[in-house]
């Protein structure tokens, strides 16, 4: 990411300074610099997000996450004591960046390893994890990696899944449509899935979309998740496998 680019918003006294890492037109998420607040999980992973409505369900243990995609870090905020996350990241700047820049891995309670390289290929060749949630967050609006999206992909993640675990989508996107796709793909392999759109006021915060895909019908009926949104199939679109897929049939 050589073109990747740190920006700082707020100077002096302003409580709510905080620094970014943004490459081209993406913004891969920010923090706070104040110490006293830049633990706090911000930009996409605000506590009314999918992601974070679903890990919460797994509150009541010590969680065991996998990460497809670390950004600046700032989900590990989310991390207590007695919780695993096991990043996979595929550019080593990022995690260079990630760890001299910002302070969500160094500051976290939680253990945590950074898997550098190709997250399916580094899951594929790990030994079971038993996740109790795997968050697949390595789309941009201008690259979307065909090969995290196939079934067979899902088939890698589901091999690392706990019982009652649930793999949880970033499909937040200007220019491609991924819901329908992940829905084909999905109940190709016996799973639901639900989509949990914010869109929150507060702009420490960023809108988002995310889909769930799990098994745990205990999980698909919690209150937490229950302002799904639906998710209109796209005429002629099949469920994409590493040999058959399409980009063009998603595009906005």
């Amino acid at each position: 990411m050589c073109s990747s680019d740190l920006k700082e918003y707020g100077r002096g006294e302003d409580p709510n300074a905080s620094r970014a890492l943004v490459h081209g037109v993406i913004n891969h998420g920010w923090q706070y610099i104040d110490p006293k607040i830049r633990r706090e999980p911000i930009s996409y992973f605000g506590p009314t997000s999918g992601i974070a409505r679903a890990l919460s369900f797994y509150e009541n243990k010590p969680r065991r996450v996998g990460i497809i995609g670390l950004g600046v870090g700032a989900f590990v905020g989310w991390g207590r004591a007695g919780d695993y996350y096991r990043i996979y990241e595929l550019d080593p700047d990022v995690v260079r960046i990630a760890r001299e820049q910002f302070g969500y891995l160094a500051e976290s309670p939680a253990k945590i390893d950074v898997v550098t390289g190709d997250g399916r290929l580094n899951m594929e060749r790990d030994p079971r994890q038993n996740f109790d949630l795997i968050s697949v967050d390595a789309f941009s609006s201008g690259s979307i990696p065909i090969h995290l999206l196939t079934r067979e992909a899902l088939q890698a993640y589901k091999r690392h899944l706990a019982p009652g675990g649930v793999i949880v989508y970033n499909v937040t996107n200007r220019f491609v449509n991924l819901p329908p796709q992940l829905k084909l793909v999905a109940e190709a392999e016996g799973m639901k899935i639900i989509r949990l759109d914010d869109s929150p006021e507060d702009d420490k915060y960023s809108g988002t979309s995310y889909v769930l895909v799990t098994q745990n019908e205990q999980l698909l009926a919690d209150e937490r998740v229950a302002d799904q949104e639906e998710i209109e199939p796209i005429p002629g679109l099949e469920a994409w496998t590493d040999r058959h897929n399409n980009l063009f049939k998603v595009v906005r």
